[in-house]
């Protein structure tokens, strides 16, 4: 049976990043660029142009710039009687599907997700988009006349992406990006808690459980002051959690390179800890 030193965590991360829009998602992917990882991007939300001109003002731009692989993914509309519908068949969740088990473009073939290793970045921007997606997917396929079986099949189709992902097959590393929605806790009162957003009310506090880190991306301040930052420890409303023991990451770390900075420190971590494990059985 394998031991712990073989555990897939420590090559990869798989990290869950939330935030209001505007809060600095997005732009902090530049620092993992930087870092040197490959970031592939399931761009839902059409909003990449902060990550490119953020890389673009670097030196080296267009090598950083070939490290980063998108596809984006958006569904046509059309409106009918003041309603916004789906312009045919939605094709955004479906395609992204596909590239998760082929990512095969007429530019590239890097394969299958479970094919990529710890140096590579999935990222979804933003979950809450995938999620709209796969909700025309459903709604559209299966013309269900109940709305109650569209969101649950919805709900049972965006948990088996997360849980694809989460598992031991993936080895590269994970990131989603995902809005906030509040939601009543049930049997405090009316107390509210802040979880990802995606289908319903139902989901949403089963999506951290598919992530070893959840973060949160914040802006402190206002007017010329402001200032986003990534935020590692619970404030209350939102439940955090990192892979790293608590004392050994900061409670808060600079939107622009947080993420690295945060990667950085997993990979020092499970390195020392390996390192220790090998001292001891040495001695």
């Amino acid at each position: 049976m394998p031991s712990l030193l073989q555990h897939v965590s420590q090559s990869s991360t798989k990290l869950l990043l939330i935030g209001d829009s505007g809060s600095g998602k997005t732009g902090a992917l530049a620092s993992l660029v930087k870092a040197g990882y490959n970031l592939r991007i399931l761009d839902f939300d059409n909003g990449l142009d902060l990550l490119v001109n953020v890389l673009r003002r670097e030196p080296n731009a267009e090598e950083l710039l070939k490290r980063v692989t998108y596809v984006t993914l958006t569904d046509k509309m059309k409106a009918v009687a003041g309603n916004m519908i789906p312009e045919g068949m939605p094709q955004a969740f479906s395609k992204a599907m596909n590239l998760l088990t082929n990512w095969k473009t007429l530019d590239e073939d890097l394969g299958p997700v479970t094919s990529w290793g710890p140096q590579d970045i999935l990222v979804v921007d933003s979950l809450t988009f995938c999620s709209h997606s796969c909700f025309r997917f459903v709604d559209v396929s299966f013309g269900y006349k109940d709305p109650r079986q569209t969101y649950g099949e919805a709900q049972k189709r965006i948990e088996s992406m997360l849980a694809m992902l989460y598992s031991e097959s993936v080895k590269c590393n994970v990131v989603i990006n995902s809005h906030i929605t509040l939601i009543e806790k049930a049997g405090t009162g009316g107390l509210m808690k802040g979880y990802p957003t995606s289908i319903g009310i139902a989901l949403s506090p089963r999506i951290p459980s598919y992530f070893n880190t959840v973060l949160q991306c914040k802006i402190k301040g206002a007017g010329l002051s402001a200032k986003r930052v990534i935020s590692t420890i619970p404030d209350g409303i939102i439940d955090l959690k990192t892979s790293i023991l608590p004392d050994r990451v900061p409670a808060e770390l600079p939107v622009e390179t947080g993420l690295a900075e945060y990667f950085k420190l997993i990979r020092q971590e499970n390195q020392n800890g390996t390192k220790s494990s090998t001292s001891t059985k040495t001695a």
